[in-house]
């Protein structure tokens, strides 16, 4: 599984907010972005920085600007001090016609997919390249779900939430998700396998490598990310604490007996101002934690499982730390006895500019906010992870939050910085991982 310190091994009884230092975080910001100077700073910052890189779209074709080697995104990472980075896979895009015969028939499709166009070797260059650079490695899952698999006809009634939203139909460790789990998790423990995981047929000749474990480069992913905004993104919204829950239940049961990476969910998101998530389509953050956490009371998780969300809502709304939503989550976990690690990592963060995506002083308004979250964020007892949510803003997008402008197309080459991107360069963190 990942790389845990010793004190993680027993990260099945939790981790509670005494085994988390207190920390302070100085800033040195870019030229006109004025930050009040901090008190009590801590020497060593203990919340670590982390970048998310947008989408499942570097898996699909060569030269994507969300590729982690490419456009100065590597070097972003390594010169900024930033621990963790959140690449992402779809199912959708991997197997999106017809449903695998059985386990077998599934992780030999994937080994190829899709269509014998292995896509995933795409993957496993980029985890790797971080592996080498000493870089933790969230995979998170995209929401988008095969329409065999959901039953899915067209959008949400209602709501017009896409099709491939929908929630599949069986969420079991033995059905279609199940082995999409599973294969993840084999796939990306750290062994090496020139084909990818398979389940061994009956004859044959001695292989000198574990057939069910691994991919060509011994890529690792530390943490898989089995859900994303389940609270808001997926369909239907009725009774989503308890579908989210059999996803967790799942992916723990498919993880550990893979020995594959660590877990992290759900991926709340937190938004509820007027101008954010439609409340239409969105279980209010609040009720969908406190139900998750009732639903998974019982779980006694055998490998690493930690808490995320994504905390736009903070930070578009400049809460001062006690009165986020980050520290209610973490007062829900304490009350509610979570049995993972009862530490908060927050996977997606920043703001998304939208229409003001050209406005010099709405740059200027993202860098503050960045800073004053991450602030807030690295004065929080109990807060592991920050991360930016985006590099660069691709054409065609309307989510623009990131650290610079629309990505150029003739020729290729990176969109001019905003503020926000030396911003995020000085935003002092931990130097490590865990």
């Amino acid at each position: 599984m990942a790389r845990l310190p010793s004190s993680l091994d027993a990260a099945s009884r939790g981790v509670t907010r005494r085994d988390v230092a207190r920390a302070g975080v100085g800033l040195a910001l870019s030229a006109g972005v004025p930050l009040a100077p901090l008190e009590h700073q801590a020497p060593k910052p203990t919340l670590r920085k982390g970048l998310s890189f947008g989408g499942p779209q570097s898996l699909r074709a060569d030269g994507h600007p969300h590729d982690y080697r490419l456009w100065g995104n590597r070097d972003l990472v390594t010169s900024s001090g930033t621990t963790w980075i959140k690449l992402w896979v779809s199912w959708d895009d991997l197997l999106p016609d017809h449903a695998p015969a059985d386990r077998a028939a599934c992780w030999a499709e994937l080994n190829v997919a899709p269509g014998g166009a292995g896509w995933l070797a795409r993957l496993d260059a980029q985890v790797r390249a971080a592996n080498d650079d000493g870089v933790g490695v969230i995979l998170a899952l995209y929401q988008a779900h095969p329409a065999w698999a959901t039953g899915a006809e067209g959008p949400e009634p209602g709501t017009g939430q896409p099709a491939l939203r929908r929630l599949p139909l069986d969420l079991s460790p033995d059905g279609p998700f199940g082995w999409w789990l599973e294969y993840l998790c084999a796939r990306y423990g750290g062994a090496l396998n020139p084909t990818g995981p398979r389940l061994p047929g009956l004859g044959g000749a001695p292989l000198d490598h574990d057939p069910t474990r691994g991919n060509p480069l011994a890529a690792r992913v530390d943490l898989l990310q089995v859900a994303n905004e389940a609270n808001y993104l997926y369909w239907p919204q009725t009774g989503i604490a308890e579908r989210t829950a059999e996803i967790v239940t799942t992916a723990e049961k498919v993880s550990s007996r893979t020995a594959g990476p660590g877990l992290l969910a759900p991926g709340t998101l937190d938004l509820e101002d007027p101008g954010g998530a439609r409340a239409e389509r969105m279980t209010d953050w609040r009720r969908f934690t406190d139900d998750l956490l009732d639903a998974l009371s019982d779980l006694r998780p055998r490998m690493y499982l930690g808490w995320a969300v994504n905390n736009y809502g903070d930070v578009k709304q400049r809460r001062a730390r006690e009165d986020s939503v980050a520290a209610a989550t973490l007062e829900l976990l304490r009350a509610k006895g979570w049995p993972g690690d009862q530490r908060l990592w927050i996977v997606e963060s920043g703001v998304n500019l939208g229409s003001r995506a050209g406005s010099p002083a709405a740059g200027l308004e993202q860098a503050r906010a960045i800073a004053h979250n991450f602030r807030e964020m690295s004065e929080l007892p109990g807060v592991h992870l920050w991360t930016q949510h985006g590099i660069h803003d691709l054409p065609r997008d309307s989510f623009r939050a990131g650290l610079r402008r629309e990505f150029l197309l003739d020729p290729p080459r990176p969109g001019r910085a905003r503020p926000a991107l030396g911003t995020y360069r000085r935003l002092r963190a931990a130097r490590t991982p865990w």
